[in-house]
């Protein structure tokens, strides 16, 4: 069995990460993959090369954009699918592909590629446009076509299927959570004493709520003389912190609270979450939360926000704690009552067990190499090469 992935970015965040643990799997069980991804590189192409995955790079084309439907913008850029998919499939004849595997939601030339090839299709909806502002370029009844003529579709959440549901046959859709898996730190980070260490990850995106946070911490530093810090990976280049985040910890006060950072690479941050007290996952439309899976894996008490697919994750005062989306109030309290508990284990372990259960990586692929025989063993389609 040969699958190609097609991906529509090639940076390592929550989809290529996911994509990259069914490789790895798929690597264990001999199932041939290939990976079609956009020109450039910002980490993915060397993290297929450690894997010895063979990949092509094309003119990758998205069907979603910030145009209005019917527009011009829009037009060409459905035109753009097209030559797209005519760039892929030299590549699904010459690796003799089975099933081409589209990792995204936004694009669309893997299915085109797909009809063209006379191959199977499986589309992996991962992503939520309204967090980005995007919108697809083809009305309602256009899309629904052509996520109906893929042979699955595989959403990563409930969250994800009510957001797409209207466009999709509910037959063929497939809920697989992604697959989480962390090492074993090589060294744990050593950080202050007497210090509560919380990590926030997203960047300064306002989809991802660090606003709330910051929010959130102005009225802890009123309500508590406990001291405390938030970590922010990704919010700190080239030495200087995002000037609005700067601006934001001067007028509060919050230097020693509030600690900006570089961006880190995977293993990076699988080292130092192990010496945080807790993760906040503030999002506004969270699809699944692969970040907050390896919190929970590695021992890391999660508050998170009460909206996507936070709630099928995290069930407050189980396995981790909930708070109303939006409001810095609730978030605040809800770290206060976080700090004061002097013994988290069973939340911890709760949380621990859940995850290793419900999100491994050997669970995810098997799922959805289920999908793949069963298409295959369905389908009349033969080779048109």
């Amino acid at each position: 069995m040969n699958i190609l992935f097609v991906t529509h970015y090639t940076g390592l965040g929550g989809a290529n990460i996911a994509m990259l643990n069914l490789i790895r799997q798929y690597k264990k069980r001999n199932i041939g993959t290939y990976v079609i991804m956009p020109e450039g590189s910002k980490g993915l192409r060397e993290k297929l090369e450690d894997l010895e995955i063979e990949y092509a790079q094309i003119r990758m084309p998205w069907w979603v954009g910030d145009g209005e439907e019917g527009s011009l913008k829009s037009w060409k850029r459905y035109l753009s699918n097209f030559r797209g998919a005519l760039e892929i499939c030299p590549y699904v004849r010459k690796w003799r592909i089975d099933i081409i595997h589209t990792n995204s939601t936004v694009v669309a030339a893997g299915l085109l590629a797909a009809r063209m090839t006379r191959r199977l299709h499986v589309w992996h909806l991962r992503e939520d446009l309204s967090n980005y502002g995007w919108k697809f370029c083809l009305n309602d009844k256009k899309v629904k076509k052509w996520f109906h003529n893929s042979d699955r579709v595989i959403v990563i959440s409930k969250a994800c299927e009510r957001i797409y549901e209207k466009y999709l046959d509910l037959e063929k859709t497939v809920l697989i959570y992604d697959g989480a898996q962390i090492d074993s730190p090589k060294e744990v980070p050593v950080l202050e004493d007497g210090v509560f260490h919380m990590l926030y990850l997203g960047g300064m995106s306002l989809s991802k709520g660090y606003q709330h946070i910051l929010e959130a911490l102005v009225l802890l530093k009123q309500r508590t003389e406990k001291r405390f810090r938030l970590w922010m990976p990704g919010c700190r280049e080239n030495g200087r912190a995002n000037k609005e985040l700067e601006e934001f910890i001067e007028v509060h006060r919050l230097e020693e609270a509030i600690e900006p950072m570089e961006y880190m690479d995977r293993e990076q941050l699988d080292q130092f979450r192990y010496g945080m007290d807790l993760f906040i996952m503030a999002s506004s439309k969270e699809m699944f939360g692969l970040v907050t899976v390896e919190a929970m894996l590695s021992g890391v008490p999660v508050v998170a926000s009460d909206t996507g697919a936070n709630p099928e994750l995290i069930r407050n005062g189980e396995n981790g704690y909930l708070y109303p989306y939006g409001s810095a109030k609730a978030l605040a309290e809800k770290i206060q009552e976080i700090m004061e508990t002097e013994d988290l284990g069973n939340v911890i372990e709760q949380a621990r067990a859940e995850a290793q259960e419900r999100f491994s990586m050997q669970s995810c692929a098997e799922q959805t190499i289920d999908i793949y025989r069963g298409i295959l063993k369905n389908s009349d389609m033969g080779y048109r090469c």
